[in-house]
């Protein structure tokens, strides 16, 4: 697919997957097979992200998207999310709740035992866990998560970690290929 870079009033097209094929031509496939490897990578991550995101609206667990940069002396396999509102960027600063589910619900449960019957219990218990919704959202799933924001708990943290495994399959395959093995 074809890329357009500009500067100023120049502009020039390029063919990513025809540099891809050159790149794998002179390297006996190492740019292919670092975007697998990365690609596979991010997969992983990005499902468990979209699985685990915190939901207000869906706007930003629907703008995750990916980003193959090719420069003249690195590639680069971006995971990203775009989501934007009317002042920028906001996907980094979404938070969980400082609250956890389960102290949402036992405070409803703990206000909703006034009532003097089961159906009034109830109606107090829905009353207060919407309000108590409205003002922390649906809770944290789980108190380490609590107040921590999701694009590094689950987008950041687990592509460092997955980065660390890739950069030595990486480190062995450059060697390999350095020595004519590959």
């Amino acid at each position: 697919m074809p890329e357009t870079y500009r500067s100023g009033v120049a502009s020039i097209e390029v063919d990513q997957d025809q540099l891809i094929r050159l790149l794998d031509r002179t390297s006996e496939g190492a740019a292919s097979s670092f975007i697998q490897e990365t690609d596979q990578i991010l997969d992983e991550i990005e499902a468990a992200a979209v699985a685990s995101w915190p939901v207000r609206t869906g706007l930003s667990r629907r703008s995750f998207r990916r980003e193959l940069r090719l420069s003249e002396i690195r590639i680069q396999n971006v995971l990203l999310n775009d989501a934007r509102n009317r002042w920028g960027s906001y996907a980094y600063k979404i938070r969980w709740s400082v609250r956890t589910q389960d102290s949402l619900d036992a405070e409803a449960d703990r206000v909703a035992a006034r009532g003097d019957s089961p159906a009034a219990r109830e109606a107090i218990r829905q009353y207060w866990r919407r309000r108590l919704t409205r003002k922390h959202g649906q809770g944290a799933p789980t108190a380490r998560l609590a107040g921590r924001r999701a694009w590094l708990e689950l987008v950041r943290k687990p592509g460092k970690k997955a980065g660390q495994t890739l950069t030595e399959t990486l480190r062995r395959d450059l060697v390999a290929l350095a020595q004519g093995r590959r």
